[in-house]
């Protein structure tokens, strides 16, 4: 059944926001967003891009698929950064935050933060593994996949102060072997989860 959910996407042309992501995402600076970008930010909406690039190059002498990821994504909490991480930051509740995340678990030494995905928009299940400290106030934080889906993968998470609320912003950058989902599907996916995991994660911190 999935498989055909995928394949009207495909057909349908689904567009990803219909928007580009913004230029110098890994600075992660508010003023690289284009001013209606920020009005919406200003609304209450929250913004997600997603870009899949694929191609072939030469190893070895042999054609191998390749896949680049670009992700920004910026959302103002209407609440301070102070109530807005009292919640966020306990990733090991996520799974009871958030439908689409099965399990969670935070390893406070290591700092490594693990989440089963699943959703009817998933191709398969996906199991993440990164690297992360605790967000627990302002600043730019970074973090990374050591291992299992998009292995390799990095980016930055910015909280920052914005007029009395608090502003997130975040990217993401991999590139690595062909992972077998579709350019439009994998964008789709992380699009519209995206959004739905920072809009849920924002409703209830605001309690």
């Amino acid at each position: 059944m999935k498989r055909i959910i995928y394949a009207l996407f495909i057909l349908s042309g689904f567009d990803v926001m219909g928007a580009s992501i913004p230029s110098h995402t890994e600075k992660l600076f508010l003023k690289d967003l284009s001013q209606n970008q920020i009005r919406q930010l200003d609304k209450g909406e929250v913004l997600v891009y997603s870009e899949i690039n694929s191609k072939e190059i030469k190893v070895n002498g042999q054609n191998t698929k390749t896949q680049a990821f670009e992700y920004f994504a910026a959302g103002k909490h209407p609440k301070s950064c102070t109530k807005a991480l009292y919640k966020m930051s306990f990733y090991e509740k996520y799974d009871s935050y958030i439908d689409f995340i099965q399990k969670s678990h935070y390893n406070e030494v290591s700092k490594e933060l693990y989440f089963h995905f699943d959703h009817g928009l998933l191709p398969f299940p996906i199991r993440l593994n990164f690297k992360i400290e605790r967000i627990t106030t302002t600043g730019i934080y970074k973090y990374y996949f050591d291992n299992g889906f998009l292995k390799g993968l990095e980016g930055n998470i910015k909280v920052d102060h914005y007029q009395d609320k608090c502003l997130f912003q975040i990217d993401a950058h991999w590139v690595g072997p062909d992972t077998g989902v579709n350019d439009t599907i994998f964008e789709m996916f992380t699009t519209t989860l995206g959004k739905l995991g920072i809009q849920k994660i924002f409703r209830i911190s605001q309690i």
